[in-house]
């Protein structure tokens, strides 16, 4: 069911990648441009390794590519930090922002 998917997620992913969205507009997600980053260069790894060679997935990693370089996203990754690994550590972020919430 998900390879199906990879159309449509890569028509609405090459469509915010874009430079004609403004930074701000990530706002309009509830899960935010970090959580999003995270989740579709998660998404990526997944579907690289079960859907070998196929064009789909290709897109998809270059739209995660272009919105990890984005302005919007570098602007929330610690200087000296590579914006995958950033990417790759949301869920820890967020699990210690969440424990300091409960704290």
């Amino acid at each position: 069911m998900a390879w199906v998917m990879l159309p449509q997620i890569w028509v609405v992913l090459s469509a915010l990648g874009s430079s004609l969205f403004p930074p701000g507009m990530w706002t309009k997600f509830n899960a935010g441009l970090d959580r999003s980053a995270w989740y579709l260069h998660s998404l990526h790894q997944v579907f690289q390794q079960r859907l070998e060679n196929s064009r789909s997935v290709e897109q998809l990693g270059e739209a995660v590519r272009e919105i990890l370089a984005s302005e919007a996203y570098l602007i929330l990754v610690p200087s000296g930090t590579d914006p995958v690994v950033h990417a790759k550590g949301y869920p820890k972020r967020h699990k210690e922002a969440e424990a300091k919430k409960t704290a």
